[in-house]
């Protein structure tokens, strides 16, 4: 199977790491060898779309050669030393730890399951995400491409990248999952990490990292082709760097290079990116000043920025000709904060927290609503400006299991403890562990300052949550196995509901989920649903298509058309059906003058012809046009 080539070129390029360190720092080796298969997917993936080799020959060969270049290299090391070093699990003989790693497993491999059973179904994924990765795979590149939804081209695409090497490697979206999983395990690996920097035991590690495993948002995420994750853990790496900086471990311009790089692969995944990073690169340049020349200051931090811009220079290129800027203007004025003043960063901070805070109690969520609102009508703005506001109307929900919508409640008020906990003691606290405190309740207030709120925003700050993870493994840890053993049991109870009754892919159905369950309902079922009419509709559409022996099929739909189920029930690229937008803004300089689509899908409402071609069959807001007319 291709698609075991990327793991098998992570795992050697893994142990190699491993096995150069002389302190043999497994977790910090598996945080950098992810950064070389970043830089990896990158770069093969822009130098193959040159030639329009992304095939599954073309990565199978693009991912054989790093693998063989770290085995042929390990090969060596292990000849030189005469035995390879691999982890050391000595310390799960303890019965408290080896049950809080058991806990941390089982939240792993119930939510691999999930990623197994379900296909992509949330509404990004099937309107740009994946729809942008079968547009690629079809074209064999990643050059941007006619569409009617402009932001499959101008949007950060890195996360997609690594899903369209797993779909054309796998031939199928079966494994398209796995990469939110994978950065999951990385997120757990890396807050362990971060908090032994911070000088937390075995089991304080393990507290964070099972604090990191249950965020309910988290949980949802790693099923998904969402790609709050992937930015999530390409900032935590930036993170963890910081620290090996701070504490004066590892040559200072190894870690400036993992640490931009971390930072560069996390800007071309996602922009929220950015205030999440800023504070580190604040720090960063703090802690240089007071520690390297002025020459080689200006050396490093020129050198961060060229890493940086690297790695996005492609896809900015991309936008800079097709859209005549880096990024999309329409999408930064809907989503940038305009009240960037004292009342809009208040309204913002408030408005964030109490989403977070929410409880299975409506009236302790309505006492929560009452409140902010007062305050905003103390400070004399509408909870509901639209200079601070996206989408939606703010009030508390109900907790709830979207993976778009999904609070973390319980791990929002043990940071709030963990905040007071560290006040109350003080000094005693570290100046290094409220260094790192501070930079990360900043990248709060920076993300509040810079976004606007919204009502899908509690997914955006997953990476505050994860960066905060190792300060409640270093500050709630206690000297007695069984009540950590006990914390570790209460955050794994409380993410029973998002481990096995997720809203649109649940194991168990209840009232909040869909009527279906993953155990029991057709894969093909869970695409369609969020989908009122539910699938049936969409299926006879295909079925007419494919009876017709039409391979040109042209897309005439709205902007907001969950484009990807077509190509899913098409069998397309796969199949010698091909798939084209006829109706586009800026990207209508891609048409291909040689397309002529013999079928035509529309939602625009049923009319007699459209573009040449005969109404042939309609059913819910889907129509169908076809050469030869009704069939």
């Amino acid at each position: 199977m291709l698609v075991i080539l990327p793991l098998l070129a992570f795992l050697s390029v893994w142990l190699l790491l491993v096995n150069l360190d002389s302190q043999h720092a497994w977790r910090h080796a598996f945080l950098r060898a992810a950064l070389v298969g970043g830089v990896w997917l990158v770069i093969s993936t822009e130098l193959l779309s040159l030639g329009h080799g992304i095939t599954p020959l073309g990565l199978s060969l693009a991912w054989l050669l790093p693998g063989g270049v770290a085995t042929g290299w390990l090969l060596r090391v292990g000849k030189r030393q005469k035995l390879l070093w691999y982890p050391d699990l000595a310390w799960l003989r303890r019965w408290p730890q080896a049950l809080l790693t058991l806990l941390i497993l089982t939240v792993l491999v119930v939510t691999a399951l999930v990623a197994w059973l379900a296909p992509p179904n949330t509404f990004e994924s099937l309107h740009y995400r994946m729809a942008r990765v079968a547009h690629w795979a079809q074209g064999k590149s990643v050059a941007h491409f006619v569409t009617g939804i402009e932001i499959q081209n101008s949007y950060p695409p890195l996360a997609e990248f690594a899903f369209l090497h797993v779909y054309v490697l796998a031939g199928s979206d079966r494994l398209v999952n796995y990469v939110e999983w994978f950065v999951m395990v990385g997120c757990v690996l890396g807050t362990s990490l971060m908090a032994q920097l911070l000088g937390a035991g075995i089991a304080g590690q393990l507290i964070a990292a099972l604090f990191t495993a249950t965020l309910p948002n988290g949980i949802a995420q790693a099923s998904s082709t969402m790609n709050e994750y992937v930015v999530t853990f390409w900032s935590m790496c930036a993170a963890v760097e910081f620290l090996f900086l701070l504490k004066s471990r590892g040559r200072v311009g190894d870690v400036i290079v993992a640490m931009s790089t971390a930072a560069g692969l996390a800007l071309a995944t996602k922009p929220i990116a950015a205030p999440y990073l800023l504070p580190l690169a604040i720090g960063t340049a703090i802690i240089l000043v007071r520690r390297v020349k002025i020459g080689e200051y200006i050396l490093l931090v020129a050198g961060a920025l060229i890493i940086c811009l690297t790695l996005n220079l492609g896809y900015l290129w991309r936008n800079m000709n097709t859209y005549h800027s880096l990024y999309s203007v329409k999408e930064v004025s809907v989503q940038a904060n305009e009240m960037r003043n004292w009342k809009g960063l208040l309204s913002n901070l408030l408005r964030n927290a109490a989403m977070q805070a929410s409880t299975p109690w409506k009236e302790v969520n309505y006492q929560l609503t009452r409140l902010v609102v007062g305050i905003h009508f103390k400070t004399g703005i509408d909870v509901n400006d639209p200079r601070t506001t996206a989408h939606g109307e703010f009030w508390v929900r109900p907790i709830n299991t979207s993976d778009i919508t999904s609070p973390n409640p319980l791990h929002a008020w043990l940071i709030l403890l963990v905040f007071v906990l560290s006040i109350l003691r003080g000094k005693t606290v570290g100046w290094e562990r409220w260094s790192y405190q501070l930079l990360v309740l900043g990248s709060y207030v920076v993300f509040c300052y810079l976004f606007k709120w919204q009502i899908f925003g509690t997914r955006y700050l997953l990476p505050f949550f994860i960066l905060y993870a190792p300060l409640v493994g270093t500050v709630l840890t206690t000297r007695w196995p069984a009540v950590n053993v006990v914390t570790g049991g209460v955050l794994l109870l409380t993410s029973l509901p998002w481990l096995f009754s997720l809203q649109n892919r649940p194991l168990v159905v209840t009232p909040a989920t869909v009527p279906f369950s993953l155990l029991e309902a057709p894969r093909e079922q869970f695409y369609f649903a969020t989908f009122e009419t539910g699938y049936a509709p969409y299926k006879r559409v295909a079925e007419k298509v494919r009876e017709s022996g039409c391979q040109n099929v042209g897309l005439y739909l709205s902007g907001t058309s969950p484009e990807y189920v077509w190509w899913v029930l098409l069998g397309a690229p796969r199949s010698p059906i091909r798939i084209e937008w006829l109706m586009a803004d800026a990207s209508a300089r891609y048409v291909d003058p040689d397309f002529s689509p013999c079928a035509i899908i529309s939602d625009a409402g049923k009319a007699d012809s459209l573009r040449g071609l005969p109404f042939a069959y309609s059913e819910g807001n889907i129509s169908l046009y076809l050469k030869g007319g009704e069939r």
